[in-house]
C-alpha cells in the first residue's frame, strides 16, 4: 500500500512538473501583448507568439521608440498569422502594441 501511495504522488508531481514546464515555454515564446480598446477603455488584450505574424493598420498610429509601445487609433485592423495560413483579422477602435521582454 505505501509503494502504491509513493508511486501515485512521483506521478502527480511529474505531470505537475511537465504543466509548469509547458506554460514556462510558451511565455517565454510571447512577443508582443495588444490591448483593444473602446472609447479609450481597454476591453480585451491578446498575447501574440513569436511565431506568428503581425500587422496593424489604422488611420493614425504613434510608435515610442523609448518604450516600445505603439498607439494606433481610428478604424484599427489587426491581422495575425502564421506563414502560410490565413490571417484572423480584429477589428477596433483604438490598439495599444507593447513589447514583452524575454
Amino acid at each position: 500500500m505505501k509503494t502504491k501511495h509513493t508511486v501515485i504522488t512521483v506521478i502527480a508531481a511529474l505531470g505537475l512538473a511537465a504543466t509548469l514546464f509547458a506554460a514556462e515555454q510558451q511565455k517565454a515564446n510571447t512577443t508582443k501583448v495588444i490591448t483593444l480598446k473602446s472609447h479609450g477603455v481597454a476591453i480585451a488584450e491578446l498575447r501574440v507568439l513569436k511565431s506568428q505574424t503581425l500587422q496593424i493598420f489604422a488611420d493614425n498610429q504613434n510608435a515610442n521608440a523609448q518604450t516600445g509601445v505603439l498607439t494606433a487609433k481610428g478604424a484599427v485592423t489587426i491581422q495575425l498569422g502564421s506563414t502560410g495560413d490565413s490571417p484572423v483579422t480584429i477589428k477596433a477602435d483604438e490598439a495599444e502594441v507593447v513589447s514583452v521582454a524575454k
